[in-house]
């Protein structure tokens, strides 16, 4: 999503204003450092085989509770 404004097809590239550039950069490098922080723990972690089932567990109930969400609006849009 934030690369589209940097790396995307040339269409768009082009439309891209220098300020939603600026801001698609800000959003990808916080994502990344996001990502970075919850794979490695900035704190000492007891288990961390624990610590990594959790991540793996939240990460798959967000995407599985994502899923629910667009096949239920998918199939309510194409019953109306």
């Amino acid at each position: 999503m934030f690369a589209i404004p940097i790396v995307g097809a040339a269409a768009i590239r082009s439309g891209a204003r220098p300020w939603l550039r600026l801001a698609a950069g800000c959003g990808l490098t916080v994502s990344l450092l996001a990502i970075f922080f919850t794979i490695y723990p900035i704190i000492d972690v007891p288990n961390p085989l624990v610590f990594a089932a959790k991540i793996v567990a939240v990460t798959l109930a967000a995407n599985l509770i994502g899923v629910t969400i667009f096949t239920l609006n998918y199939k309510r849009r194409g019953a109306a």
